[in-house]
């Protein structure tokens, strides 16, 4: 093997894994930052909060082979000071229109909740939480 192919080799080599680098810094950056829920919950820079929030919509049944399934929902949550956040959960038991809940959330990703009566909704929070349409 003479001196230029294995030159050639290395230099062939050595844009393969640079662009690999390349995609892989890409493709981590995008999931950061545009992942949604599954992302948040895995990401530990990001901390858990409380979210209040009340069910406006029936959700969206997924039904899963075994015979169970989840109900997902979307919520637009207040914490404390009145900041909004966007949650996404799912739930084993359909919820109730009207009802307010608590969201412990991770980012986008609700991890738990329970329904709460609505004088045990911080003031800022409560002026925020709203039902849209019944």
């Amino acid at each position: 093997m003479t001196n230029k192919t294995e030159k050639w080799r290395i230099e062939s080599y050595m844009k393969k894994l640079s662009a690999f680098m390349i995609l892989v810094i890409v493709g981590v950056t995008l999931l950061i930052v545009k992942g949604g829920p599954i992302v948040d919950q895995l990401n530990p820079f990001i901390k858990e909060d409380i979210y209040y929030a009340v069910v406006d919509s029936d959700g969206e049944y997924e039904a899963k082979s075994n015979g169970f399934g989840r109900w997902n929902y979307k919520f637009k949550g207040y914490d404390e000071s009145g900041k909004e956040q966007k949650i996404m959960m799912t739930s084993s038991k359909h919820l109730r229109i009207g009802a307010h809940l608590k969201i412990k959330s991770k980012g986008t990703y609700g991890m738990k909740w329970e329904e709460i009566q609505g004088d045990e909704i911080p003031a800022k929070a409560k002026e925020k939480v709203t039902i849209k349409h019944v």
